[in-house]
């Protein structure tokens, strides 16, 4: 029967093109084609209640035999079968949607369901004027265009469905289900696919919607504090904020938006950026962004800077810098994270050393993690390991993951770290409650959180131990938490003061009921009562009273402080508390254990450009007074010499690391090498350590050559530790035992 029916099939082909059928055309049934029931369509198609009624294509089974077969053709293939009209609602026009689900129609062939597009009825413009492809809003959606860009709507109401200010124009095509997002977020579509955002940044609740303003349209610029961590947070996330000054909507000149400092912003004006106030967006007479806060006061005319240089107001003198920097080209804008703002880090290729040179020179670049402006603890910044960076959270620094800005180590409190890992073949203990755990010269330590040192012993010997909003109480805390004894610390005085000085000077002391703030970039003493600043500054006196005769009062210039020096009055440069012209020191040994020798730490005069030594901070930690019995030490080129338990050590200035770090140091005792020996080669079960000032090879578990015991009794070792009579042996391969300090658990 089947073969009877496609015989019939093919002669009836061949007689039609005999009689002259000769079109080429093939005719394609469609729902609108459709006949009545026991119609003829004018081609010949019958459609009808029988077995048989139907187009030329016949059904065999589930398969559909198309009507243009070739002679050599035996097999009936479906190549010519209709595509489907559409597969999203991206390829239909905006007034359609695209139906994918069968319903109660059918389209062709007969009984094989094809998505097609179908009017929605709701309103809607004709082309979008906004980037981005047309949305796939989900079942029981349509995305139309309203005021030049997609919205999605409801299919039955047509209203709004979805806040679309966040996406970023790509369509969903991840294979996950749409998220339910909390009440604080709205739903975005962003990087194809979705995601739960904050509608301020436009980023999950924590991440920065922008690092400088040229994330931002030209309409807005980037806020530090536009938006918190989370909802009920009060700290700060930068994100984008209209600003509310006239500009144009793109840029057409070859120029990168430039950051215009504090209180401007850049606009688009004929076409190319100008920085102008915010708030009365008027243009700003010169670029701001790298000027310190202090006026010029030297004697020489304003330089002409080159195009790729702007000039700025540094140290009350003229500067052509990089604007990206703000220090002259070819010099370093920083050397470690310290010399950064917590919104950024040191980046060791941050920029070059001219325009077009492709070497590297350090700079601070915006991290991009949440951060609060500035730190109310008492520790400094740490150096993170490679791919962490430092930021502020709840007042203190935290290393956190540089690309998903979650903290490096959750369980640890870093407040008093300083900066250092551990190295020493301890496990780390467990504080008591009113303790933190530090990291600290290289191991771990049990600390006050209030001082960053053991309970009972001081947080500080004078004020140069404290940040500029803090001075060293010497009753600030007490040797255990319900003592009621004193035990100094450095606590906030409550006076105004800058963060940082610009300076060439040591913080001063003081003297009782008062202390040292930054105004104007310098030190100043003022009283802790009413933070007023003394008539006569004391920074450079040598504490001697003035009992000469003098014919005039004598009066400094503005670039001098009136000194009192050999019980009399002195004219001299506050950087180095000399007249000017006379060099501030000669050697590291000159200064105090915060600073170091500066070769080229001031100049001979204010306007003068060359190079006189001077006394500098060095920004490394160091205790304020040396309790060894030798002289502050001579590190060499790039290095200086610091105090860390109790004596001086060599450190490298860029980065504060000891000098031959590579080296495991858990068994120094703190001693410098002064022995007249060469450094011996230990062998691989030994490690290289300084002991009594000189070297030694020494069993890494004991910190004693090999054979020699570790301890005799428990009180020589740790708390958490115990002296264990076969705690490791006389050599590597030997099987007897020898004591040593071993772990509780052990």
């Amino acid at each position: 029967m089947r073969a009877t029916l496609l015989q019939t099939v093919l002669r009836l082909g061949v007689f039609m093109a005999l009689v002259g059928c000769t079109t080429q055309e093939t005719a394609v049934f469609t729902d609108d084609d459709a006949a009545e029931d026991g119609d003829r369509s004018e081609d010949g198609d019958a459609s009808g209640d029988g077995d048989n009624a139907g187009d030329e294509d016949v059904t065999e089974g589930d398969g559909t035999l198309d009507g243009d077969v070739t002679e050599d053709d035996d097999v009936i293939t479906d190549g010519d079968q209709p595509q489907p009209e559409c597969e999203t609602d991206s390829d239909c026009p905006a007034d359609k949607y695209c139906v994918t689900t069968p319903g109660a129609q059918w389209r062709d062939p007969p009984d094989v369901w094809q998505p097609y597009c179908e009017a929605h009825g709701c309103e809607t413009e004709a082309e979008p004027a906004c980037d981005g492809l047309r949305p796939n809003c989900g079942e029981g959606n349509v995305a139309v265009v309203r005021d030049g860009c997609w919205v999605c709507v409801n299919l039955e109401t047509c209203e709004a469905t979805r806040d679309t200010h966040c996406d970023d124009g790509t369509e969903p095509l991840c294979d996950m289900p749409t998220p339910v997002c909390q009440p604080h977020e709205i739903l975005a579509y962003q990087q194809s696919c979705y995601a739960c955002v904050n509608p301020e940044t436009c980023q999950p609740w924590g991440q920065a919607g922008c690092v400088r303003d040229r994330d931002c349209p030209s309409d807005q610029y980037c806020d530090p504090c536009a938006a918190s961590s989370c909802p009920d947070c009060d700290d700060c996330v930068a994100g984008c904020v209209a600003h509310g000054c006239p500009t144009e909507p793109e840029a057409a000149c070859d120029e990168a938006r430039p950051d215009c400092g504090p209180g401007a912003v850049a606009v688009v004006q004929d076409a190319c950026w100008v920085c102008v106030d915010r708030e009365t967006c008027e243009p700003v007479d010169r670029d701001r962004r790298c000027d310190d806060g202090t006026q010029p006061m030297c004697l020489m005319d304003v330089p002409e800077c080159l195009p790729y240089e702007i000039l700025a107001y540094q140290k009350h003198c003229y500067e052509c810098v990089n604007p990206e920097t703000c220090r002259p080209w070819g010099e370093p804008d920083c050397h470690s994270d310290e010399g950064c703002t917590p919104y950024a880090w040191c980046n060791p290729c941050g920029t070059s050393s001219c325009p077009a040179c492709d070497d590297c020179v350090a700079a601070c670049t915006p991290h991009g993690c949440a951060t609060e402006p500035e730190a109310t603890c008492r520790m400094s910044r740490p150096g993170c390991q490679f791919g962490e960076v430092s930021v502020v959270r709840d007042g203190c620094w935290l290393c956190v993951n540089a690309e998903t800005c979650e903290p490096a180590d959750p369980g640890h409190d870093s407040r008093c770290d300083d900066g250092t890992t551990p190295l020493c073949d301890r496990i780390p203990p467990v504080c008591r409650d009113y303790e933190i755990l530090a990291y600290q010269d290289h191991c771990y330590q049990c600390v006050n959180p209030g001082t960053c040192a053991p309970w009972g012993e001081p947080g500080c010997l004078s004020d140069t131990s404290c940040r500029p909003d803090e001075w060293c109480n010497e009753c600030g805390t007490a040797s255990c938490p319900d003592c009621l004894d004193c035990v100094a610390a450095c606590v906030a005085h409550g006076c105004p003061t800058e963060p940082e000085p610009l300076c060439n000077m040591i913080r001063p002391d003081c003297g009782g009921g008062a202390t040292s703030v930054v105004r104007d970039g310098c030190w100043v003493c003022v009283g802790l009562d009413a933070c007023a600043p003394f008539e006569h500054d004391p920074r450079c006196d040598d504490g001697t009273e003035p009992t000469c005769e003098t014919l005039l009062p004598v009066v400094c210039d503005d670039f001098e402080i009136l000194a009192y020096q050999d019980n009399c009055y002195v004219c001299v440069n506050p950087a180095t508390c000399k007249p000017w012209g006379q060099p501030g020191c000669y050697d590291d040994a000159d200064c105090p254990a915060e600073a170091a020798c500066n070769s080229c730490g001031t100049s001979s005069c204010p306007a003068c450009d060359n190079c006189l030594s001077a006394c500098t901070p060095h920004g490394c930690r160091t205790e304020p007074i040396a309790t060894c019995e030798i002289e502050r030490l001579d590190c060499g080129p790039g290095g200086t010499s610091v105090i860390q338990g109790g004596c001086w050590s060599c450190v490298y200035l860029d980065t504060c690391q000891p000098m031959g770090s590579g080296r495991d140091m858990h068994c120094d005792d703190g001693t410098q090498p002064l022995c007249m020996m060469p450094t011996p080669q230990c062998t691989e079960d030994e490690i290289l350590a300084v002991q009594q000032y000189c070297y030694a090879c020494v069993n890494p578990l004991t910190c004693r050559p090999w054979g020699e015991p570790g301890c005799y009794s428990d009180q020589q070792c740790e708390w958490w530790e115990v002296c264990a009579p076969c705690g490791t042996s006389s050599c590597p391969a030997c099987e007897d035992c020898v004591p040593a300090c071993r772990p509780l658990e052990d």
